[in-house]
């Protein structure tokens, strides 16, 4: 059932706060989801891509930012795609969508940032759909949208890690099975790819698309499980972020300063100030069966130490 939802007024608008904007537009995207009228002008986008991809460029010069391809695999095909991309920071979105040359909607968290500012009419004037990440029936509110815009012929470009991936040996974070899920229902291809950031520098790295339908030579029927999907994924992600760091180079330890990760880490913060790096950690998907460092080891900061335990203590 549809419920009753009064929609306010541009002015009107302008009278809430963010946190009331964002749940305004939780319950707005919920009713236009249930009248089946939250993806339109899909093809109408398409064709303004000519005129958002000057913008993107123009945007990129002013910030002195600069794209390196270090191979673009993305070809031409009848099917919908969904653009598979690791994260690293705030500039991904529109790195990506310059990279790409082809137009896609973009699955965004975190929107309550984006109303009454510049960047988000520029979103909206390309194509976003928006999630609010702790909302659970606007998780699946999103994910149908997304598969509703591949159906009727729109790619979209997905951030499978879910957030920001700052860790210092975790290649790609994990990701949920919702990425390919949307590939099967949406009849889509996945193009999985790679960014890092050097500094000013964004090295982009696109793969080959991936079929996961069942009846695909490549993929058997019986492959199509969560865990190994969603992983093959992953490792092709994994594989193409290694390309960026091959061509790179190989640096010697001492031309590398000792502070340089904590560096890194304030750089991208600084950049968008609306995460914390407790935040991020919260929000890294958790992998069934996967455990952390800290959580292995966690009960030790529980052990009331005795004469029956003080063993554990001893050194070899």
């Amino acid at each position: 059932m549809i419920e009753d939802f009064n929609k306010l007024s541009f002015f009107e608008l302008q009278k809430l706060n963010r946190e009331e904007l964002n749940d305004y537009y939780i319950r707005l995207r919920k009713y236009l989801y249930e009248k089946d009228e939250l993806v339109k002008n899909v093809q109408l986008r398409k064709k303004l891509y000519f005129l958002t991809s000057k913008i993107l460029k123009v945007q990129r010069l002013v910030n002195q930012n600069k794209i390196t391809i270090i191979n673009d695999l993305n070809k031409k095909t009848d099917k919908p795609k969904i653009f598979a991309v690791t994260h690293i920071g705030k500039y991904d979105i529109e790195i990506i969508l310059e990279a790409l040359k082809e137009h896609a909607y973009v699955l965004l968290g975190d929107p309550k940032y984006m109303y009454k500012t510049i960047d988000g009419l520029f979103l909206w004037l390309n194509g976003v759909i928006y999630v609010d990440v702790y909302n659970k029936e606007d998780r699946k509110i999103a994910k149908e949208t997304a598969i509703k815009v591949l159906q009727k012929g729109g790619n979209v470009m997905w951030f499978i890690e879910g957030i920001w991936n700052l860790s210092p040996n975790q290649i790609v974070h994990p990701s949920s099975f919702g990425v390919i899920e949307g590939a099967l229902r949406g009849e889509a291809v996945i193009v999985p790819i790679a960014i890092e950031q050097y500094d000013k520098n964004f090295c982009v790295n696109i793969g080959s698309a991936i079929d996961y339908q069942p009846n695909q030579n490549c993929y058997k029927e019986e492959f199509l499980t969560k865990k190994m999907a969603i992983r093959d994924l992953r490792d092709k992600l994994a594989m193409l972020k290694w390309g960026i760091w091959k061509e790179q180079g190989i640096f010697k330890r001492e031309e590398i300063p000792n502070d340089y990760y904590q560096q890194y880490v304030e750089t991208r913060l600084n950049e968008w100030p609306h995460f914390t790096i407790e935040e991020i950690k919260e929000r890294i998907f958790k992998e069934e069966e996967i455990f952390e460092f800290e959580e292995v080891f966690e009960f030790l900061q529980k052990i009331e130490y005795n004469d029956n335990n003080a063993f554990l203590l001893k050194k070899k």
